[in-house]
């Protein structure tokens, strides 16, 4: 493993590699000035990462690219960073909504934690991967 981590882990798929752009970010409604983003490591090395963002009005934040390496799956690492952004976002804005979009995958585990289903779009990211949009109410 490569500790000079790249947006994303070499094992992810490439339709997963959006980036936002200055633009999008503006459309959005996305805040520059909350956005934080943490890494994982393991004896130095980088093992996962993941970050959120408040929507300007506070009401919602957003959960972004909440990654842990295949190598290092299953340890409570991907928990662990989940339950942390999200102890954040409630010190800054207690009462907002969080929400997060992912895959049929990873829709269990988010589930786990009290988020809810709201939305699923088939083949949103490519064929048989679906996308579930959820929330996580205050």
């Amino acid at each position: 493993m490569n500790n000079k981590l790249p947006v994303i882990f070499p094992d992810s798929p490439e339709r997963w590699c959006r980036k936002r752009t200055q633009e999008q970010r503006a459309i959005s409604g996305i805040d520059n000035t909350t956005e934080q983003y943490y890494v994982a490591g393991i004896n130095g090395e980088v093992v996962g990462c993941g970050g959120y963002y408040l929507h300007q009005d506070t009401y919602t934040a957003g959960m972004t690219w909440g990654l842990v390496h295949r190598d290092f799956q299953g340890r409570g690492i991907g928990k662990q960073l989940l339950l942390y952004r999200i102890s954040m976002i409630r010190k800054i804005s207690p009462h907002c909504t969080i929400k997060l979009d992912t895959s049929q995958h990873s829709a269990p585990f988010f589930g786990k934690r009290g988020f809810a289903v709201t939305h699923i779009t088939p083949d949103f990211y490519g064929p048989g991967l679906d996308r579930y949009d959820m929330a996580l109410k205050a």
